[in-house]
């Protein structure tokens, strides 16, 4: 069963380039990672430097496999240094209703 998954995250606002930058470069291999249905980022109308990032993945598994791929590489250690809090990360079963 498919997971839509989303990540929030407050940006601080000296780091909001920095992101912008890093997913304009970067964001092709989240797409292109298997298991990837699709992917878009957001941001609040009231408050610019709170990211919501929506990710349609086959499963769990694939995107935790995702996720330690960017562990690995030191992504999740960099973006986490522009935090001004700790993201949230959730997870989603269409209901199909």
């Amino acid at each position: 069963m498919s997971v839509l998954v989303t990540l929030e995250i407050n940006i601080k606002s000296e780091n909001m380039g920095d992101l912008t930058d890093f997913m304009k470069r970067d964001l092709h291999h989240t797409r292109s990672a298997d298991g990837c249905n699709g992917l878009t980022v957001h941001a609040n109308q009231d408050n610019p430097n709170n990211v919501v990032v929506v990710v349609d993945w086959d499963s769990r598994e694939q995107y935790e496999a995702y996720s330690s791929w960017r562990a690995e590489r030191g992504d999740l250690e960099k973006v986490g240094s522009w935090l001004a809090e700790a993201a949230s990360v959730r997870f989603f079963d269409n209901l199909r209703l």
